[in-house]
């Protein structure tokens, strides 16, 4: 019995839906967490070392630090828990160092 003729060849799934947890290199987590560790310095630098006292300037550089805890946070969350290429206790040290970022947050 002859197949039937479909127009269209079988699907195959998405070439970005295959593994997202692949994506999450050691490089990226470093560099995301990196960004918002700079984010933070660049806060506290300003507002503490040069002596900011416009209250708009000061909330911009606060919004700035809060920016960056964030980064920080959910990069080394995304890495504790979403990377396939880190250890068990790079996987600890990541999730220690999102707390730190939320101990930040709390600060700012």
């Amino acid at each position: 019995m002859p197949q039937p003729y479909y127009g269209y060849p079988p699907q195959q799934p998405a070439p970005q839906a295959r593994d997202m947890a692949a994506l999450f290199t050691k490089r990226i987590v470093f560099f995301v967490v990196g960004i918002g560790a700079v984010l933070i310095w660049i806060d506290v630098l300003a507002l503490r070392a040069f002596g900011v006292t416009d209250p708009g300037t000061a909330n911009l550089l606060q919004a700035v630090g809060m920016t960056g805890a964030l980064l920080g946070f959910g990069g080394s969350l995304l890495g504790g828990l979403g990377s396939m290429r880190t250890s068990g206790y790079q996987n600890l040290g990541l999730l220690v160092l999102s707390g730190v970022f939320v101990f930040i947050m709390v600060g700012l």
